[in-house]
C-alpha cells in the first residue's frame, strides 16, 4: 500500500516578514543587552545565605529612627574632612616648595587617607590578616610620613608643582606602601568576595560617573545640555524600573509555592529565611552557585548558626537529580525513567489521535501537549526560585546603593561649590574659576535640579521595591551601610580628597599641557 506523499502546512510564523520582524527588535534590543552586562546589578551575582539569615534579623530588630540615621550618617565623616581639609589656606605656588606649608599639610592628609584605606582592605580580602585600630593609624602614618620627605627632597632638585603631582608620584606612594605591610600581608588572597561586590564597584564607578555628571551639570550653561544630560538620566532610570519590576513581580508567588505558604507574608526576605531553614525544601533547591557562608562578618543568632551548620552539611546535588524527586516516588533509578515514559506516553497520544484529512490545514498546539512541558517549566522554576530570589536580592542590593549615592553626591557639591566660593583658597581650585558670590547660586543650580532628580527617582525605586518584593529598601540599604561601614567610608574619604586633589594647581594639574610654570 502506497501512502500519500506527505504535505507539511506552511507556518505563517516563520515568513520573511516574521523573520524581519524578530531580526529588527534584535537589532534594537543589542545596544540594551550591552549596556546591561556592563552594569554590576545585572552580571549574575547572588546573596549568601548567611547573608539573608543577617539582613532579615537586621531589618526585623532595627528600629526606622536608627535607619535614617545610619542613612544620613554615612557621607558626614567625608564632609567633615574634605570642610577641614578646604579650610587650611594655600600659599602662591611661585613661592617655592619650601613655603607651600598648606600644600604639604595637604599631602600629608592625602597620602594618610589612601594608605589607612588601602590598608583597611586587607582584614578583608586577604586570608588570615587582623589590623588593629592602632596599627592602621601607626602604618598609615608612616607610609604617609615616609612618602611626604621623599616627595620634598625630589620636589627640592626638580620643580614644583610637579605635572600631575598625583599620579607622577603615586608609584613612589605605593612602593612605600608595600614596604610598610610586606610582611603583614603576604600574598594569600581570599576568593569568593560576592557580596563586596556591589559596595567595591558602586563606591568606586559609580562615585566618580555621579561627581563627573555633576560637574558638567556645573560648568554646562546651555539648556539644551542640561536638558539632555536630565533626559538621558532619567531614561536609564526608567529602564532600571522597568527591568527591576520584570525581574522581581514573579519571584514572590513562585516562593509562596515553594514555601507552601500560598496567604502568609508578602516579604520575599523572610520567605527566603524560612525556605532556607527548611531542610526538606531547600535540599529541593537548584544549589549550583549558592554560597552557605559570606566573606563579611555577620551578626546571626545562635539559631540561625545552626541552621547554617546544618545546611553546610548537606551534600551538593544537581537539579537534574532532584526535579524527579518532587512529585514521584519509587527507587531514584524508576524515578527518571517514570518521569520519561510519562512525556512519551503524552506524546504518543498526541500521534495516535491525529486525523486524516485530504486538505492541508495548520496543526494547532493542543492543550494536552503543552502539558507535559509546562509542569516541568513549573517544577524547574520552583526549584530554581531560591537561586533567582538571591540573585534579585543582589540587584536590589546593586540598584538601592547606587542611587543613593546618586542622590548624596550632587547634593553635597553644591554645598561644597556655595562653601568654596568664600574661602581664600578657591582662587587656586580650577573648578571655581569665573564663580563669585554673586553667581554661584545660578552655578549651582543645574547640579541642584539633577541631585533633586536623583533623590526622586530614589523614593520611586523605594516604592517599586516595596511593592514587588515586599521588602523595605531603607533597611536594606541600612544595612549595607552599616555592617561594610569601615570599606563605604573609606572609599568615600579616599576618592573624595584624591578627585579634588586634581582640581587644586600646587597638585600641577593643567589639562592644556602647557605648564607655564615650567617654561616661566
Amino acid at each position: 500500500m502506497l501512502l500519500p506523499p506527505r504535505v507539511q502546512p506552511t507556518d505563517i510564523s516563520h515568513g520573511p516578514r516574521a523573520e524581519e520582524a524578530p531580526a529588527t527588535c534584535s537589532r534594537f534590543l543589542q545596544p540594551l543587552h550591552a549596556w546591561k552586562r556592563l552594569q554590576v546589578s545585572y552580571y549574575g551575582g547572588k546573596y549568601s545565605i548567611e547573608r539573608v539569615f543577617a539582613l532579615e534579623t537586621y531589618a526585623r530588630t532595627t528600629s526606622l529612627s536608627r535607619v535614617f540615621m545610619v542613612c544620613l550618617g554615612t557621607p558626614m565623616p567625608m564632609i567633615t574632612l574634605v570642610v577641614l581639609q578646604e579650610l587650611i589656606p594655600l600659599q602662591d605656588p611661585s613661592e617655592g616648595w619650601h613655603a607651600n606649608d598648606g600644600f604639604w599639610i595637604r599631602t600629608i592628609i592625602l597620602a594618610f587617607v589612601v594608605g589607612h584605606t588601602i590598608i583597611g582592605q586587607a582584614s578583608y580580602m586577604v586570608d588570615g590578616v587582623e589590623i588593629s585600630a592602632i596599627r592602621l593609624v601607626l602604618l598609615s602614618a608612616c607610609a604617609a610620613t615616609m612618602f611626604t620627605v621623599c616627595a620634598a627632597a625630589i620636589i627640592a632638585y626638580i620643580i614644583f608643582p610637579v605635572p600631575f603631582f598625583v599620579l607622577t608620584m603615586a608609584p613612589l606612594f605605593y612602593l612605600l606602601l608595600i614596604i610598610a605591610v610586606r610582611f603583614i600581608v603576604g600574598r594569600h588572597i581570599i576568593p569568593h568576595k560576592e557580596d563586596m561586590i556591589p559596595e567595591a564597584v558602586i563606591f568606586t564607578v559609580d562615585f566618580f560617573n555621579t561627581l563627573y555628571v555633576a560637574t558638567c551639570m556645573q560648568s554646562v550653561s546651555s539648556v539644551i545640555a542640561i536638558t539632555a544630560i536630565s533626559v538621558t538620566d532619567l531614561l536609564q532610570t526608567c529602564i532600571m524600573l522597568y527591568g527591576l519590576h520584570r525581574r522581581t513581580v514573579w519571584i514572590r508567588p513562585r516562593l509562596h509555592e515553594a514555601t507552601n505558604n500560598p496567604s502568609g507574608t508578602n516579604c520575599v526576605l523572610t520567605l527566603a529565611s524560612s525556605l532556607c531553614r527548611d531542610i526538606g525544601k531547600f535540599s529541593r533547591q537548584d544549589r549550583h552557585g549558592i554560597r552557605i557562608r559570606s566573606c563579611l562578618v555577620h551578626r546571626i543568632s545562635e539559631i540561625n548558626e545552626i541552621h547554617l551548620q546544618s545546611l553546610e552539611n548537606i551534600p551538593e546535588q544537581q537539579i537534574e537529580g532532584i526535579a524527579s524527586d518532587v512529585n514521584d516516588v519509587g527507587p531514584s533509578g524508576g524515578k527518571v525513567q517514570l518521569r520519561t515514559h510519562r512525556a512519551a506516553t503524552w506524546s504518543l497520544r498526541l500521534l495516535c489521535s491525529r486525523k486524516r484529512k485530504d486538505s492541508v490545514m495548520p496543526v494547532l498546539p493542543s492543550a494536552t501537549s503543552e502539558r507535559p512541558k509546562t509542569i516541568e517549566n513549573r517544577q524547574k522554576k520552583r526549584l530554581t526560585i531560591l537561586t533567582e530570589t538571591l540573585g534579585a536580592l543582589f540587584t536590589t542590593e546593586c540598584i538601592v546603593v547606587a542611587s543613593y549615592l546618586e542622590a548624596i553626591v550632587p547634593l553635597f557639591y553644591c554645598d561644597y561649590i556655595v562653601l568654596m566660593v568664600r574661602l581664600p583658597s578657591a582662587q587656586y581650585h580650577t573648578e571655581m574659576a569665573e564663580v563669585t558670590q554673586d553667581n554661584v547660586g545660578a552655578t549651582v543650580f543645574p547640579v541642584l535640579i539633577f541631585g533633586l532628580l536623583q533623590f526622586v527617582s530614589f523614593g520611586i525605586l523605594v516604592v517599586v521595591i516595596e511593592r514587588n518584593f515586599g521588602l523595605q529598601a531603607l533597611y536594606q540599604l541600612a544595612f549595607v551601610l552599616e555592617t561594610q561601614m569601615s570599606l563605604i567610608q573609606g572609599k568615600l574619604i579616599m576618592w573624595m580628597v584624591v578627585t579634588f586633589s586634581f582640581r587644586v594647581i600646587h597638585f600641577g594639574m593643567d589639562f592644556t599641557y602647557k605648564f607655564a610654570w615650567i617654561k616661566s
